[in-house]
């Protein structure tokens, strides 16, 4: 009882108290909302390492994939099918017949990475020969190449004639490495009548597992049919055989926690194997123990400073309260009350405290979209178009600039200490003032690394000279200024900010032609010295989420700066066009799945290089190919995808057709159902049916309404059994959209 007196008649205790209560519960949702964020980190982490086991991975995939191809292919020759059932290596006919088989083998080997394999032979189970380096060989002869990798001869006999009928990998007791590809006689008894091996260069792959730079000590497997084939065991405790059995076999990706131990693992479907990594979890983890450990200072000093803050709000307001209220007293008692109006006026001022809703500045906004659009962050045209509206940026009308710039170019980026991080930190800061100075428009930057940063210069009516002898300037400057080098890359002109990712990767191209030639380069000067294929990962990107989207412009505009690229100013050979060719056709194949119209085309389009001598006219006439190819492909998703939106509108309709009764019917309660978005749904029912979702549903309850009143219903039910909630609201619908009320429809 005396605490709620307290409480009543003084107001500086109520309003302590009320303070307070908000208080711990600001500090206990940032207590959550941190508890939720380092679970984020951590999450975060895991993807990171997962992703550069992916990236890994894909590496050493790529070249035992080409191999894997080779391999099938030789394996399910006709030709070497054939040999398999001589049984007398003295005939003319099997002498014929090992020529094509060798002659096939020969022809494989020429499209092969010769880094990634040191010898490759085939045995013959039937005659019991080798087929090595364009020659025959008994198995006795034979015998002393496997005695230098090795191999026990009976061993090897083992692998040769073993029951296994899908590609392996074989490792000698000297640690010498074989990918063997048996050959079945899937007509016969299904034995095996041969098998292809492929020495792989041990080495070569070791050196590719040795990708992450981040982690003082870690370990690696590649592990098939539970036999670790690879290993780079850095913590010297072998495979974690517990963890690895604890694994899904069917699941592309997982992870587990052994100890102090973080492991990882990716399954390859291309060499039907795993690759299992070990990370220190303490290294793995080392940015949330620092998170944790400054998350209890801040917190400490905020709760104190709340306190503090919530002291002095509850005096200085709850003062004159209290004063007031005793001038009322003494008012209602009939004496004299002192200073009654200077104490309203303190109140007044008190309580004058207006919250005002801040409305998003346009400048930080157009900051985050060019930030965004230099980072190439937009997933789709709508999301660009959408947030280009809402800064109030133009994407056409226009013109502009992608500039990369390369600081301390005779640094190497992986030896970078402490110092050239702070001096590039604040270079950066320089160089944006310094730019501003050159009677440059807009400009906004992006850091992409600790040396390289990229800029986009809004440019109106300024000619590429112009801009060169600019940056030109600059580079001089800061020469002169800071004694610091530099290298420039300018991309064309950009009018169609829609497309402006071509031309930051103009801007990249630039940048690496201007570090071996001079300090600033204009894309259209650069010569491209390198003679490998063009293929940079942005534009990978690009084609492929063209392909998916149905994005014919997307798409085209990708293949042409390829062509360009590749064709004008590479002048590729064609060992290099048919790597190009051969990376375009697995991306390709990856977004058009199983298609069996699509693969002909693949194949079509293949034969174009391979039946062809390579000149410019047949690699033009690829790309034109190419092109159809892709079309089809964008042709086929805007199908399957506006034939997906017909199945989810019929299903959308057929449950409103359903559930009009319910008086929850609404946007809300379909959205929720189908798993989409109140504003997405809007926008596709409006789209599809040309109709609003409210008012098609007003016209489904208005139907059932009109024709429970001819069959003589009562107002009040038919109300409830159209899904409204009261008759009011029935009433002023049905009189809303007929004219009439419901009485008079029925009379």
């Amino acid at each position: 009882m005396a605490v709620k007196k307290i409480l009543k008649n003084n107001a500086i205790i109520r309003l302590f108290s009320s303070y307070l209560l908000v208080l711990f519960l600001v500090i206990a949702t940032c207590l959550t909302g941190f508890g939720r964020a380092l679970d984020i980190v951590e999450d975060n982490t895991v993807r990171e390492s997962s992703s550069l086991l992916r990236q890994g991975s894909n590496d050493m995939d790529y070249f035992l994939k080409n191999i894997y191809n080779s391999g099938m292919k030789l394996s399910s020759s006709q030709e070497l099918k054939e040999l398999g059932k001589y049984t007398n290596a003295d005939s003319l006919d099997y002498y014929y017949q090992a020529k094509a088989v060798m002659k096939d083998f020969e022809e494989a080997l020429k499209y092969l990475d010769s880094e990634v394999y040191q010898e490759s032979f085939i045995y013959i189970n039937s005659i019991d020969k080798f087929f090595f380096q364009g020659g025959v060989y008994r198995s006795t002869v034979f015998d002393s190449y496997l005695t230098r990798w090795g191999v026990a001869p009976e061993t090897w006999m083992d692998v040769c004639g073993g029951n296994r009928t899908t590609p392996g990998f074989y490792v000698t007791g000297s640690g010498e490495l074989f990918y063997y590809f048996p050959c079945i006689d899937l007509s016969g008894k299904g034995e095996r009548i041969a098998t292809i091996f492929f020495h792989i260069d041990k080495s070569f792959l070791l050196e590719k597992m040795q990708f992450l730079q981040n982690y003082s000590t870690y370990s690696i497997f590649l592990v098939q049919d539970e036999t670790v084939i690879l290993e780079v065991d850095g913590f010297g405790m072998g495979i974690p055989s517990d963890i690895v059995q604890s694994f899904d076999s069917t699941t592309k990706e997982q992870m587990a926690r052994m100890g102090e131990k973080l492991v990882l693992q990716k399954r390859s479907d291309s060499i039907r194997g795993n690759y299992i990594l070990v990370l220190p979890e303490n290294e793995a983890f080392a940015q949330i123990e620092r998170l944790k450990m400054f998350l209890f200072i801040p917190l400490g000093l905020a709760l104190l400073c709340g306190i503090g803050f919530a002291v002095y709000c509850a005096v200085k307001t709850g003062k004159p309260i209290n004063n007031i209220a005793k001038k009322i007293n003494d008012i209602q008692n009939d004496t004299e009350p002192k200073n009654v109006n200077t104490d309203l006026k303190y109140l007044d001022a008190t309580i004058e405290q207006i919250i005002e809703q801040q409305k998003a500045d346009k400048g930080a906004l157009q900051q985050s979209f060019f930030h965004n659009l230099l980072k190439g962050d937009f997933v789709s045209r709508p999301e660009l178009e959408y947030m280009a509206k809402r800064a109030e940026i133009p994407l056409t009308g226009k013109e502009y600039y992608a500039i990369a710039v390369r600081l301390f170019p005779q640094i190497d980026a992986d030896h970078i200490d402490g110092q050239t991080v702070e001096e590039a930190r604040a270079l950066q800061l320089l160089l944006g003032h310094y730019l501003q100075t050159q009677n440059i428009g807009s400009l906004w930057s992006y850091k992409r690394n600790t040396l390289v940063f990229q800029y986009i210069m809004e440019a109106d009516g300024v000619e590429d000279n112009d801009i060169r002898q600019r940056i030109s300037n600059t580079a001089e400057w800061l020469k002169e200024a800071h004694h610091v080098d530099s290298c420039w890359g300018i991309s064309t002109i950009c009018r169609e900010l829609m497309n402006f990712w071509r031309n930051a990767q103009e801007a990249q191209d630039a940048l690496l032609e201007a570090g071996r030639r001079e300090p600033v380069l204009l894309y259209g000067e650069a010569k491209g010295q390198d003679k490998s294929f063009y293929l940079p990962y942005s534009m990978e990107e690009h084609l492929a989420q063209g392909l998916r989207s149905g994005d014919f412009e997307q798409v085209g505009q990708t293949l042409d700066m390829l062509r360009e690229e590749n064709l004008l100013r590479r002048k590729l050979d064609r060992g290099q066009f048919l790597k190009l060719s051969r990376r375009i056709s697995d991306i390709l194949a990856a977004q058009c799945g199983h298609l069996d119209e699509t693969e002909e085309s693949l194949i079509r389009l293949n034969g174009i290089l391979i039946e062809n001598r390579a000149d410019a006219q047949n690699e033009e006439h690829y790309f034109e190919e190419l092109k159809q190819v892709c079309y089809r492909i964008c042709g086929i998703a805007v199908g399957q995808k506006s034939l997906k939106r017909n199945n989810k509108i019929k299903s959308i309709l057929q449950y409103m057709e359903d559930n009009f009764k319910n008086t929850g019917m609404g946007l809300a309660m379909v959205s929720e159902q189908f798993g989409l978005s109140e504003g997405y749904l809007s926008a596709l029912f409006k789209e599809e049916m040309n109709v609003n979702f409210a008012d098609y549903l007003e016209d489904l309850r208005m139907k059932e309404a009109c024709r429970l009143l001819k069959e003589g219903g009562l107002v009040a039910d038919i109300a409830e059994r159209t899904g409204y909630n009261s008759v009011q609201s029935f009433r002023r619908a049905f009189k809303r959209v007929l004219g009439v009320s419901p009485s008079e429809y029925r009379t």
